[in-house]
C-alpha cells in the first residue's frame, strides 16, 4: 500500500463519525439530484401537454372580484358570446 493510501485507511478508521456523515451527505446529495431531474421528466411534458394540446382558448380572462361579472350588462355574457378571429370561443372565470 501506498503512504496515501494508509493515510485514507488510518483516518477511515480513526474518525468514523466523519466517515458516515460524509457517506450520508454524498447519498443524500445524490437522491435529491435523482428525485429533482426526475420530477423535471416527468413535469415538463404535462406542461407542454396541457399548453400546447389541451387548452385551446384564444382568450383567457381571470377576475379576482365577483362584481366585475355584473359590469356593463355582464362581462360573462360579451365575452361567451363573442367569436374571435379563429372561431373560437373564449373563457371567463373568477
Amino acid at each position: 500500500m501506498s503512504f496515501s493510501q494508509k493515510t485514507t485507511a488510518r483516518n477511515l478508521f480513526r474518525y468514523k463519525k466523519r466517515f458516515f456523515m460524509t457517506v450520508l451527505g454524498v447519498a443524500g446529495c445524490t437522491a435529491l439530484l435523482l428525485i429533482g431531474f426526475g420530477l423535471q421528466d416527468s413535469l415538463l411534458p404535462i406542461v407542454t401537454k396541457q399548453s400546447t394540446e389541451l387548452s385551446h382558448n384564444d382568450l383567457t380572462v381571470t377576475l379576482s372580484d365577483p362584481a366585475a361579472f355584473t359590469v356593463e350588462k355582464g362581462l360573462t355574457d360579451a365575452l361567451e358570446g363573442a367569436r374571435w378571429r379563429t372561431g373560437r370561443r373564449c373563457t371567463a372565470s373568477l
